[in-house]
């Protein structure tokens, strides 16, 4: 296997924007830290951004969108604790174009390791530096580097260590009333620098230890009181490898009384060594249990699966649920509350955790369900927000991959059942006989401006409503108890059966369109409900309204989106690869997620921002690799099985978890393995199979090209 199969590679040359997206995606993190990959000797600017942010310490900013003002939560961004300085022969490096010859990054996916390599001409000759970076899943507070440094020439090296509180951030263009500095410098002592929010008075320390041949460095006045400052000083030999380190513990407020303390305490008892050996540990489970191999005639594409179940996994050691904060932030809300934001584009998210990671999706949904209700609860909007039927959604996943009910019956099920309520508050029965969602409920007469009829939201519904119906059928699940709490009475479950059955949905081109719901928009929806729904559900959800759908009506639908398909941002591509898969043309799906899937870090790159990772581009990817074109599904009470490989792809193997099962699946050319840790029944290409523990079981493909 090529060592490209397992590393994000690229040239330090970049500038600007694709530099910052260089640095968010080879981000280091563990549920509770992100530490971007800055090079150690940069500070903010337009070319670079070494942030290190922890869960829970977000400042809200306004920013404007779509001529509104929006108040979004962003993370702080923390003293910068990675800053080094060189000084050779009494003259500091400069790192710019004059000086660097070579400078090379790299993300190794598989031991989770980020590492700068640098070869620097200076006046007496040539100088290569390197540097990896660590953080601890284990005791994840804790982060750390090693490097080495190597001269053609002899000379005296001095090794400035910095926790640089000082930072300004020059990059929030858009943003009203930022603050460019959110935290005050309130102490420094002995290898610890103290700060406290200004927005949210956390209190956070950051203690730190830096190392060079092993000597400790000593702590000295860095002559600004808002920087430590701890430097070594070495004479090195022509061609001699000097080694530097640093540990570095971050502690804070809002989960320890006393942080300073515990900074101290994890930084003095936690080596470098230790850190290696935890991130190690973690990421052989990963890899062990998570890993998506496919042998293809594109080998970028199996980077791209890797880089995504990197991402995935780089940030969710179970620990608390304080730490799904990180993944999810709160929500942003307009000036008076309304929600403006909706989940669609994470829509694959949670449903990949409850798969891979169940633990870390119990404590999203926990963490979502709770910003939600809270949020909620504040709105002072007349206009139409509620409550979330992404979530809804996310629910059931976690229900049919785990088999778990004890996330519905703690407060899941009350969730849901206050999120039908809310929607069939907001319905009304109209002249034309079908029920429409309307803006704002309590009025008694309603005009056609009234209603919202938005696709996605109908059709999720509708979903909703259908699973709603089952749920009585569930007797382990405390219904009455959360019907109770939740005060969904009789009358809601009857209004629900006739809103299943005449809930009004716009299918037609010839449809009037709202404002909010373009013929575009409309297109999308349909495509999307029916890549995570299926096509034949949803197809039953439109007929029981009384819809008519005609044969090849889903193809239709595909062919509809074709027409826009070079306007279509490049996640919503996959949703257009899925439809192909379903519709049997694996080689025009192939397409789309090759179109989708950039090798470059181009400003169009789908994959992150300057500031964040896209988890919903790279949700999304998977999904398409293991729901579609490996044919694995939940929607008939079993899991299903029924592979639709492309001609390029070869080999593909991955472990699946269904109910605590662990199932490792091989599909090549012509065969089909499935291998169980436990005895579990099966559906291969619809056929029910019962598959014993350890033993392989193989079945030929179908569908061949």
């Amino acid at each position: 296997m090529q060592v490209s199969d397992w590393m994000l590679m690229c040239d330090r040359a970049k500038k600007s924007r694709q530099s910052l997206i260089q640095e968010t995606l080879m981000t280091l993190g563990n549920g509770f830290l992100e530490w971007r990959a800055a090079p150690v000797w940069s500070q903010l600017s337009q070319d670079h951004n070494p942030g290190l942010y922890i869960s829970g310490v977000t400042c809200s900013v306004s920013v404007t969108k779509d001529e509104h003002s929006v108040v979004k939560a962003k993370a702080v961004d923390l003293p910068n604790p990675q800053l080094l300085r060189f000084i050779v022969n009494g003259k500091l490096i400069e790192f710019n174009d004059n000086s660097i010859v070579d400078a090379k990054s790299s993300l190794d996916f598989e031991h989770g390791v980020q590492t700068d390599k640098y070869v620097l001409r200076v006046a007496e000759g040539y100088i290569s530096l390197s540097i990896a970076k660590y953080v601890d899943p284990a005791n994840y507070h804790a982060l750390g580097f090693e490097g080495t440094f190597s001269a053609a020439f002899e000379g005296d090296l001095v090794i400035e260590s910095l926790i640089d509180g000082a930072l300004v951030n020059p990059l929030a263009a858009g943003q009203q009333d930022f603050d460019s500095k959110e935290f005050d410098v309130t102490q420094i002592s002995d290898r610890l620098l103290q700060v406290k929010t200004h927005h949210s008075g956390i209190e956070i320390a950051i203690a730190a230890k830096s190392f060079v041949n092993g000597k400790l460095m000593a702590q000295v006045d860095s002559g600004n009181p808002e920087q430590l400052l701890e430097r070594g000083e070495i004479h090195f030999s022509a061609n001699e490898t000097v080694k530097f380190d640093k540990v570095i513990d971050i502690a804070a407020s809002h989960e320890t009384e006393c942080p300073a303390e515990a900074a101290r305490r994890d930084v003095d008892s936690l080596p470098l060594a230790d850190i290696k050996s935890n991130n190690a540990e973690y990421w052989g489970n990963v890899w062990a249990n998570s890993d998506i191999r496919l042998d293809s005639d594109n080998p970028e594409l199996q980077r791209q699966v890797r880089l995504s179940v990197y991402h995935l996994r780089q940030n969710t050691p179970h620990k608390s649920r304080r730490q799904a904060s990180e993944l999810f932030p709160s929500w942003p809300l307009s000036e008076d509350g309304q929600h403006v934001n909706n989940l669609r584009d994470d829509l694959f998210v949670p449903p990949y955790y409850a798969a891979n990671a169940p633990e870390v999706a119990q404590d999203i949904l926990h963490h979502l369900m709770e910003v939600h209700e809270s949020a909620e609860n504040k709105t002072t909007s007349k206009q139409l927000s509620g409550f979330s039927l992404e979530i809804v959604y996310y629910l059931w996943a976690y229900k049919q991959f785990t088999g778990d009910l004890s996330l519905l019956n703690e407060e899941g099920l009350s969730y849901v059942l206050k999120t039908l309520k809310f929607w069939l508050d907001r319905i009304v029965l109209a002249k034309d006989g079908c029920y429409h969602i309307v803006n704002a409920s309590g009025k008694k007469t309603y005009s056609a401006v009234d209603f919202i009829d938005n696709t996605f939201i109908s059709l999720m519904l509708l979903w909703s409503l259908d699973w709603l119906f089952t749920l009585p059928s569930l007797s382990d699940l405390n219904l009455l108890d959360a019907a109770e709490k939740s005060s969904f009475d009789d009358k809601c479950f009857q209004k629900a059966q006739r809103v299943a059955e005449k809930l009004y949905l716009k299918l037609d081109e010839d449809s009037q369109l709202s404002d909010s719901d373009t013929a575009f928009s409309q297109k999308l929806a349909l495509g999307t409900a029916v890549y995570i729904l299926g096509a034949d559900h949803v197809q039953k959800l439109i007929e029981q309204t009384g819809g008519k759908l005609s044969e090849n009506w889903l193809k239709d639908s595909r062919d509809s989106l074709l027409d826009f398909a070079e306007k279509l941002p490049l996640s919503s591509k996959l949703i257009l690869a899925g439809l192909d898969v379903t519709l049997g043309e694996r080689e025009e799906a192939l397409k789309f997620l090759s179109e989708a899937v950039l090798p470059d870090f181009s400003e169009n790159n789908a994959l992150a921002t300057t500031e964040n990772v896209n988890l919903g581009f790279m949700s999304k990817t998977l999904s398409l690799v293991q729901n579609k074109f490996a044919g694995v599904s939940i929607h008939h009470g079993l899991i299903s099985i029924a592979p639709q490989l492309p001609a390029s792809w070869h080999k593909l193997m991955f472990k699946q978890e269904y109910h605590a099962v662990r199932i490792n699946i091989e599909i090549s050319e012509r065969l089909l393995i499935l291998t169980a840790d436990q005895d579990v029944t099966v559906q291969v290409y619809g056929t029910k199979a019962n598959l014993k523990a350890g033993i392989l079981s193989t079945f030929a493909l179908k569908n061949k090209n």
